[in-house]
C-alpha cells in the first residue's frame, strides 16, 4: 500500500524537471540556510526516594531549504544534542537519549530529508519531515523535536480551506538516535507493520462580525487504531479587548485486530478568556475524559496541557485558571509571563496517582536589537498528588536563531 502511495505522489512531478540542469545550481545556490542553538537544563525532584531527573545539554537544529525550480524544491535538516556534564546518578529526563546501561547519550540524527512539489495551490512532499498537526507534530518541547518520515499532501485550492492528506510510515521521537515503525510508537511489543493515515479539513469562517474556525483532522492506523480531533474557535476584537473561545473535541477507537488493546475514549474540552490591550491575558480552561486513558504516541494536543500534566486519564476532570502578561505594554519589549493553577480531579480514586494539582510559572524574554534572535525561559511547576510524592519540575531554556541566504556562484 505504502510504495503505491508514493509512486502515485511522484507521477504528479513533471518528468521534465529532473533534467533542467542549467538550472539547478542557482536552486540550491539561492536556498535557505536556518538554524537554532540551545541549551537546555532540565530537571525534577521527587519528595520521597524516587531519583531525580536532570539533563544538561546543548545542541543545535540545522535546516537547508533548496530555492523552488519548476516547481520542485528539495530540503535537509540535522540535530544534535550534546551532554554537557549532565550526572548518571540522576534519571534521564529526556533532552538526552539513554544508552544500554540507561544513562545519559549524547547523539546526533538527520532531522529532515525531503523532495517537493508544488502545484495547483497544493503541496506534494515525500521524506523524513516535521508535521504540523493536532495528533501528531513535532512537539517542540525538547532539544530536538519530533520528525516523521512518510508523504504530506496540503492543498488550499479553495479560498479559507486547507485540506491535507498523510501517509506516515516511521516515527523519530524527541530524545530517540532513529526512526521506528508507527506501530512500534504505539507499541513496542507490536510486531506487525502499521502506518498512519491522515485526512483533515481545515476553515476559516468568513465572517464580518468574529473570527472563527472549525477543523476535523481523522488518524487512522489499521488494526490498532483511530483518533478523530474537532475543533472550533471564535474570537472577536474590540477597542480595548478580545474575548475569545477555543473548543476541541477528540473521540478515539481501536479497530481491527486491536494490536494496543481495546481502546475507547473521548474528551470534551473547551478554554475560553479575554485578551486584553493593556497587555493581559486571563482564561479559564475545562476538560472532562470519558472511560479510558488517551492514547498519545506523537505530541497530541489535549484539551488542556500544562507545562507537565495534560489532560488525558480515563474519568478525569480538569479545570486550569491562568493569567499571562505581556510586558512591552509598559515599555519592557520582549519579556512576557505566565502563571496557571491544575486541577485533575478522577472522582472517587483513592489509590497511588489519585488527584493532581499543578501550578506552574513561565518566564520569557526576546532580546531586539544587536542581540536579535537570542531567547531566555524559564519554566517552574509545582505538582502535588494525592497518595503519592509530589514533584519540582524546572526548565532553564536559552537559544539563538539565525538565518542565512545562499550566495549564486
Amino acid at each position: 500500500m505504502r510504495n503505491i502511495v508514493f509512486l502515485l505522489a511522484l507521477m504528479i512531478f513533471p518528468c521534465y524537471t529532473a533534467f533542467a540542469s542549467d538550472n539547478i545550481q542557482d536552486a540550491f545556490s539561492d536556498g535557505t540556510l536556518k538554524g537554532e542553538l540551545r541549551v537546555f537544563d532540565f530537571s525534577r525532584e521527587f519528595t520521597d526516594s524516587t531519583t531525580t531527573r536532570h539533563d544538561t545539554a546543548a545542541g543545535m537544529l540545522m535546516y537547508y531549504n533548496s530555492d523552488s525550480l519548476y516547481g520542485l524544491s528539495a530540503g535537509g535538516a540535522f540535530a544534535t544534542s550534546n551532554d554537557i556534564g549532565s550526572s548518571d546518578q540522576d534519571d534521564v529526563y529526556g533532552l538526552l537519549a539513554k544508552d544500554k546501561k540507561g544513562d545519559h547519550e549524547s547523539f546526533t540524527r538527520l532531522q529532515e530529508y525531503w523532495v517537493q512539489g508544488d502545484y495547483f495551490k497544493t503541496k506534494v512532499k515525500i521524506g523524513a519531515q516535521q508535521i504540523h498537526s493536532p495528533w501528531a507534530s513535532e512537539r517542540d518541547v525538547r532539544l530536538v523535536p519530533n520528525t516523521f518520515k512518510g508523504l504530506t499532501v496540503v492543498n488550499k485550492s479553495i479560498p479559507n480551506l486547507v485540506a491535507s492528506f498523510y501517509y506516515i510510515t516511521e516515527f523519530n521521537a524527541v530524545d530517540s538516535t532513529s526512526f521506528m515503525s508507527i506501530s512500534k510508537s504505539i507499541n513496542s511489543n507490536i510486531t506487525e507493520d502499521k502506518d498512519l493515515q491522515v485526512v483533515s479539513l481545515d476553515y476559516d469562517i468568513p465572517a464580518s462580525f468574529a473570527k472563527m474556525k472549525v477543523q476535523g483532522w481523522y488518524y487512522n492506523v489499521p488494526d490498532i487504531f483511530n483518533t478523530g480531533w474537532y475543533g472550533f474557535d471564535i474570537s472577536k476584537k474590540y477597542e480595548s479587548f478580545e474575548p475569545y473561545l477555543e473548543s476541541q473535541a477528540i473521540i478515539q477507537r481501536s479497530q481491527g485486530d486491536e494490536l494496543a488493546g481495546d481502546i475507547s475514549t473521548e474528551q470534551y474540552a473547551a478554554t475560553t478568556g479575554i485578551r486584553f490591550r493593556k497587555g493581559f491575558d486571563v482564561s479559564i480552561a475545562y476538560a472532562k475524559t470519558t472511560d479510558g486513558d488517551l492514547l498519545d504516541p506523537w505530541g497530541g494536543k489535549k484539551g488542556i496541557l500544562q507545562t507537565v500534566k495534560g489532560a488525558d486519564r480515563a474519568h478525569e476532570d480538569t479545570y486550569v485558571a491562568a493569567v499571562k502578561y505581556d510586558f512591552s505594554k509598559i515599555g519592557v519589549n520582549g519579556l512576557t509571563a505566565l502563571v496557571s493553577y491544575g486541577i485533575y480531579d478522577i472522582p472517587g480514586m483513592q489509590g497511588p496517582w489519585g488527584d493532581m494539582r499543578e501550578t506552574d510559572c513561565d518566564v520569557q524574554y526576546r532580546f531586539s536589537g544587536k542581540l536579535e534572535g537570542f531567547k531566555l525561559r524559564t519554566r517552574y511547576s509545582i505538582v502535588n498528588i494525592q497518595n503519592a510524592a509530589d514533584w519540582k519540575d524546572v526548565r532553564i531554556m536559552a537559544s539563538y536563531t539565525f538565518t542565512l541566504k545562499g550566495k549564486k556562484k
